[in-house]
C-alpha cells in the first residue's frame, strides 16, 4: 500500500519536473520553510494559503499566484489545514494536494508557487502569449489586481470568449482598479504569457518593495456566468500572505 511518504515524494517529483511554468533552482528554500502552529478549518482555498503564508516567520516568506474555479454560487473549494510546531510548507502542500487532487502546485521561485486546476472549464487565458508589453510608472498591485486593463490581448481574449457565447448580439465588459500601494515601477515584457507577466511582477516586488509594503500575490477566479449558458466570468484579486512585520525583517536582512 502506498502511504503518506509515497505521496510526499511524488509531489516533490511533480514540482521538480513540471516544465510549463519555468524551472526552480532551489525548491527546498520554499518547501522546507518552517511554519508555526495553524488550524484553519473548512476555509476557502485562498484563505488557507494566506494563513499558511502568515504562519511563516523569521525573515522567510512565501507568495502565491492562484487560479481557482468557483461554483455557481461563487464559492471556492474549501479545505482544512492543521499544522503543528516543526511542520514545514511541504507538509502543508501535501495536505492540501490530498484534499484537492484536481489542483496542481508548481514552484516558480524560492518564494512563489502557482496553484491551478489541472483541467480548465475553457481556454486557459493565462496562457495567452503577449509579443510585447511595456508598462511605465505604474503600481504593481494594480497590474495584479486588474491585468486586463494593462494587457490588451487579455482583454480581447475575455471579450472574444464572451461574444462567442452570445448569438446574434453584442457584449459589454467593464473593469476598474483602485489607487495602488507601494512604489511605482516600470516593466518591459517580450514573448511571454499572461501568467509569466504576473509572476515577474511579483518577483520584482520581492526585490524592490520597501519594508512598509509587503509584496502580494494574485488570484484569478473563474465562475460560470449566471445568465449566459456556457459563458464564464473572469475575476481578479490580490492575494496577501506576508505580514508587514515579517517583511520588515526580510528587508533588513537583504541590505
Amino acid at each position: 500500500m502506498r502511504g503518506p511518504r509515497y505521496l510526499a515524494v511524488m509531489l516533490c517529483v511533480f514540482l521538480l519536473i513540471w516544465d510549463g511554468f519555468g524551472q526552480v533552482a532551489a525548491p527546498d528554500a520554499f518547501l522546507q520553510n518552517p511554519v508555526g502552529p495553524l488550524s484553519s478549518i473548512d476555509v476557502p482555498l485562498t484563505r488557507a494559503l494566506s494563513d499558511l503564508g502568515y504562519s511563516v516567520k523569521g525573515g522567510r516568506y512565501i507568495l502565491f499566484g492562484i487560479t481557482v474555479l468557483l461554483n455557481q454560487m461563487g464559492e471556492e473549494p474549501h479545505v482544512t489545514l492543521n499544522l503543528f510546531a516543526g511542520d514545514t510548507v511541504q507538509r502543508a502542500i501535501d495536505s492540501l494536494s490530498q484534499q484537492l487532487p484536481e489542483y496542481r502546485w508548481v514552484l516558480i521561485s524560492d518564494h512563489l508557487m502557482n496553484v491551478f486546476p489541472a483541467q480548465q472549464t475553457g481556454r486557459d487565458l493565462l496562457g495567452t502569449v503577449i509579443d510585447q508589453l511595456d508598462i511605465k510608472n505604474e503600481y504593481p498591485v494594480n497590474i495584479l489586481g486588474a491585468p486586463e486593463y494593462f494587457i490588451p490581448e487579455l482583454r480581447q481574449a475575455v471579450l472574444s470568449e464572451l461574444a462567442a457565447s452570445v448569438p446574434n448580439g453584442g457584449v459589454g465588459y467593464g473593469f476598474s482598479y483602485g489607487q495602488g500601494e507601494g512604489p511605482r515601477m516600470s516593466f518591459s515584457f517580450r514573448n511571454v504569457t499572461v501568467r509569466e507577466i504576473l509572476n515577474r511582477v511579483i518577483d520584482e516586488m520581492c526585490k524592490r518593495f520597501p519594508a512598509n509594503h509587503p509584496p502580494v500575490g494574485w488570484v484569478y477566479s473563474v465562475k460560470p456566468h449566471p445568465t449566459i449558458p456556457g459563458a464564464r466570468l473572469h475575476l481578479w484579486d490580490l492575494h496577501r500572505s506576508v505580514s508587514e512585520s515579517n517583511w520588515e525583517t526580510v528587508v533588513a536582512t537583504r541590505r
